[in-house]
């Protein structure tokens, strides 16, 4: 997984937490259960929703542990303002050219002695 893109919404783990914690019901910002993927243990670090309650903007900070090869990843979620941006505006934060940025990031924290990935 380490040649995969870390800044992006298709990593596999960025995916699974991602797709998993919307799929959930009822809705909310913890993972409610295990990983789908049964040899990847998860410990939150962060989960809570932005932008007021029902809002459904999760952010979080999700350690996964593999348990066949030893190998850590950190997934992070968040949401960001970039001021004057050119970009499409989405939200109002302060200024007329002001955006909210949608970001993911996937990287391994501890290399395992082998496995699967």
């Amino acid at each position: 997984m380490d040649e995969r893109p870390t800044e992006t919404a298709k990593h596999p783990l960025s995916r699974l937490h991602y797709e998993q914690l919307h799929r959930q019901r009822p809705r909310g910002p913890c993972l409610s259960g295990p990983s789908d993927a049964p040899h990847l243990r998860l410990e939150p670090l962060l989960e809570e929703e932005r932008f007021g309650r029902k809002s459904r903007q999760y952010a979080y900070k999700i350690k996964y542990a593999c348990s066949t090869c030893g190998s850590e990843w950190m997934v992070v979620h968040d949401y960001w303002w970039a001021a004057t941006s050119e970009e499409a505006i989405t939200g109002q934060e302060s200024g007329p050219n002001d955006v909210m940025a949608e970001r993911f990031v996937a990287y391994r924290t501890l290399a395992g002695a082998g496995g699967i990935f």
